[in-house]
Order: C-alpha cells, then structure tokens, then sequence
C-alpha cells in the first residue's frame, strides 16, 4: 500500500508507520508514553478500562475499522484487535506511535495530530477517543472534525474523566482542561451525534480520588508527583486490586455490558452515532 486510504497527507516510513510532515502541540507531557507503557500490562486501571470500552463495543458495534485517536501505546487498539475488531491506531507521539506498530503490533499505526493527518470528510467508518477529548482546548471543535470525517451513521466512542468535583494536580499534570458531567458530555456531541448510551465506570474510585487527590489539592497541601495524571493509581498492580474493589469492578464490566447507564463513575464512557445532517 502507497496510499493511505483516508488521507493523502500520509507517507509510510519503512517502520511500517504513517507519518506526516506537518506538526501540532499536544496537551500531553512528553513522558507519558513511556510511563504508562510500564504501567499498562499490569495495571487494574487500564485493564478495567479496555474491558468497558470492549463491553460498550460489543453493545454497539463499530460500522468497518475503528481509528484511535490518541491511541498511546497501542493498549486499546491491541485489545480490540485481539477481540477481533479491524482498528488503526492514530498518536501524534513518536514514542507512541512504535510502541504501537513494534510492541503492540498494530497493522495500521499513524503518527499525527489528527487534524495535521488531513483525514478525508466521510471517510473514517468509527472512531474511538478514549480519555482524549480531556486534553483539547478546543474540544467543540475536535468533536465537529470527528463527525466530518465518519461516514454517514458512523459511530463514535469515548471515554473522559468525570465530575469537576475531582479536579485537582493529577488533571493539572496530565494536561487537563477540564472533567465532563453527564450533560456536559451530552451538550458537546449533540449538534453532531445521537448519543446512544453513556454510563460512569470506576465508581469505587470517585472517594479514593476525592479524599486523597481532590481535596489536598483544594487546600493547597503538597502531594506526590502524580506521573500519569488522572491514570496515576494505575501503578498499583493486579494483584493488589483484590477483594471489595475487584468484585466491584467486575459487577460494573457486567451491569454495563447488559445496558445499565451506572449514574455514578470517576470516569464516562460513551456511544454515539453522527448524524446525518452533521
């Protein structure tokens, strides 16, 4: 393949990675792709994650290859695929972008800022944003080109950090502009896309999170750096995620695997359909 089908910005280096000359600044610290690349594999936060955004998938099944956006690592986009879904992974990071076509294997890897990529309007059959949306200034905007460049009926999915209540150093680190409410969410996708479901995950964390992160924060106290920001007690392993914790992460994969929209989460997850006039 010479051309990329979506764009013609494209050019495949002999990495077997997409790439583009132009550039665009991300709100993401320069580190994470490597911080979160050994927290991954053996983290209750990121696993938990992949297994609702594949729950919600499995609901609502992508129309052809899902595109992640701001794919990372390649951590969401190696799940699906495992799970048979055909994704492209699309990361503005050069670090990112290999770690998704060397360590994750992905087939089909692009490294860009997605509006640099230049994507062909109708083009894109899905598109997944999970825990991006957070880090664009201008995420009205982002959401307009993600429905200009989905086919007709074309699904969207997300996921985002919850409730401004739980702001706090891990956002400002992470790059944050901002946590989404419900209506909120629903107020950003609404002139492009009917949104179909959307539930709150990660209940068992928003008093965690709160206690130790939000309110330390609010009273000016120091705390320690939070590498990864909103993922940061993504370094606590598997196996230390046990008992109450673990039986509730499991009831909630499950409750929203059957449709329930949980009211209650540190995060939201989202699918959504672009409507026609978008």
């Amino acid at each position: 393949m010479t051309e990329f089908p979506w764009s013609d910005e494209l050019t495949l280096d002999s990495d077997g990675i997409w790439r583009t000359a132009l550039s665009a600044p991300v709100s993401y610290p320069e580190h994470d792709s490597d911080t979160c690349f050994q927290l991954e594999d053996t983290s209750f936060w990121f696993a938990h994650r992949n297994r609702v955004i594949a729950a919600v998938l499995d609901r609502f099944p992508p129309a052809g290859t899902l595109l992640d956006l701001g794919a990372g690592n390649g951590f969401v986009a190696q799940h699906l695929q495992r799970r048979g879904y055909s994704v492209a992974a699309l990361e503005p990071s050069t670090t990112g972008a290999e770690n998704c076509r060397l360590q994750r294997g992905l087939g089909q890897v692009i490294c860009a800022e997605f509006v640099q990529a230049d994507l062909h309007s109708e083009s894109v059959p899905s598109i997944g944003a999970f825990d991006v949306l957070e880090h664009i200034e201008g995420d009205a905007d982002a959401v307009a080109q993600i429905a200009r460049v989905l086919t007709p009926n074309g699904m969207f999915y997300g996921t985002v950090p919850a409730h401004r209540a739980l702001w706090s150093g891990s956002d400002v680190e992470a790059g944050h502009y901002r946590r989404y409410s419900r209506a909120g969410l629903l107020r950003l996708l609404d002139p492009h896309f009917d949104l179909l479901f959307t539930s709150g995950f990660f209940q068992a964390l928003i008093v965690p999170q709160f206690l130790v992160r939000a309110v330390p924060y609010r009273l000016r106290l120091p705390t320690p750096s939070l590498a990864g920001g909103d993922k940061a007690h993504a370094s606590q392993r598997t196996n230390t995620a046990d008992g109450i914790v673990t039986k509730l992460l499991r009831r909630e994969t499950a409750r929203i695997a059957d449709g329930s929209q949980l009211t209650l989460g540190a995060s939201l997850v989202f699918a959504a359909r672009r409507k026609r006039t978008a």
